[in-house]
């Protein structure tokens, strides 16, 4: 068995005021039942060549994981509650282009899962998503959000310090070998 490393980031929300912009032919709408179909090839897309897409069962196949995100929307998978006004989904020429799962545990938001398509990339896209879910979380109430993020992920951790981030803890995760 292989150990993945994966770090535990936070930021405190009560001084973020980063700005942001939405690009012209972009939207930025909560997360409906409707997307589940477009969310699990999106989600399937975006992660097959990265070792989440091994750490992640429920990513092995479009049923496995359409199963799971219908599970993630009734509340019953995932750590704490899912958060459904809270959980956005940004689509560019009315094309998903990505997606933030977030869920509440205790006073602290989690940010699940944010993942934009591989045609998307490199456009803002994440950085635009991202700004707007802390200001959601933050005009809800929430003044703490955390993530977990793979140790090789790079780009998403560059994202994630951008906003004022920090890597909290770092801890293995073990990879069953496949047969």
């Amino acid at each position: 068995m292989t150990n993945i490393m994966r770090y535990r980031m936070s930021l405190d929300l009560t001084g973020f005021r980063e700005k942001f912009e939405v690009p012209d032919t972009c939207e930025i709408h909560q997360l409906e039942s409707k997307d589940i179909d477009a969310l699990a090839r999106m989600e399937i897309e975006a992660y097959q060549d990265t070792l989440d897409f091994l750490l992640r069962p429920e990513l092995q196949s479009f049923d496995s994981c359409k199963s799971f995100l219908a599970g993630m929307f009734a509340g019953k998978i995932g750590r704490g509650r899912f958060l459904k006004n809270l959980s956005f989904k940004i689509l560019c020429n009315s094309t998903l282009c990505g997606a933030i799962y977030t869920f509440e545990n205790g006073k602290i938001v989690h940010i699940a899962d944010l993942l934009i398509a591989p045609y998307c990339r490199r456009r803002g896209l994440g950085s635009a998503l991202l700004a707007y879910s802390l200001h959601s979380y933050k005009a809800a109430g929430y003044r703490q959000v955390a993530l977990a993020v793979t140790a090789t992920n790079r780009t998403a951790i560059q994202l994630y310090k951008k906003f004022g981030f920090e890597i909290e803890k770092s801890f293995p995760v073990q990879l069953k070998e496949r047969r």
